[in-house]
């Protein structure tokens, strides 16, 4: 028995229990769908690293810090990483969206365009290239114009 009437394998028990290992908190982290395996597997070794420096003693991180490579260091970098991965995942899903309105919407454009026919008062058949009746009309008055042949004109003539 101890000075304070506990056994020693009380002691060694509650010693076990209450201690987390680097691996149960890299489980417990997976648990909680953190799927992420690279930026998880740095930030436990980062965290083991941290261990490692604390049980060495500080002339070793005093070192890594005069490098540039300190534990911090390593920890913002994945951190960048994952918001990396992150923002390309949300451009993906941007271009998954948009290709499934199109798919939806046969009509529709890109945003800051109105589908087709909507809102334009015309409805537009595809035929971009081909001039619209309107301003062949016109071509045609100038043209008559130039030649003198203006249809009032010639009215007015016959």
């Amino acid at each position: 028995m101890s000075n304070n009437g506990t056994k020693p394998q009380d002691v060694e028990n509650s010693l076990r229990s209450h201690q987390l290992t680097h691996d149960d908190a890299y489980k417990r982290a997976t648990k909680s769908r953190l799927t992420d395996f690279d930026s998880l597997k740095a930030v436990r070794n980062a965290a083991q690293e941290l261990y490692n420096a604390g049980m060495t003693g500080v002339e070793g991180w005093r070192n890594e810090r005069n490098e540039g490579n300190t534990i911090v260091d390593r920890l913002d970098h994945a951190v960048a990483d994952t918001r990396a991965k992150l923002d390309e995942v949300e451009e993906k899903k941007d271009d998954l969206t948009q290709k499934n309105m199109q798919l939806k919407n046969p009509g529709y454009r890109e945003a800051g365009r109105q589908p087709r026919g909507y809102g334009s008062g015309e409805i537009d058949m595809g035929m971009d290239d081909v001039p619209k009746a309107t301003e062949q009309s016109h071509e045609k008055k100038s043209v008559e114009k130039e030649e003198g042949q203006d249809p009032a004109e010639r009215g007015s003539k016959q």
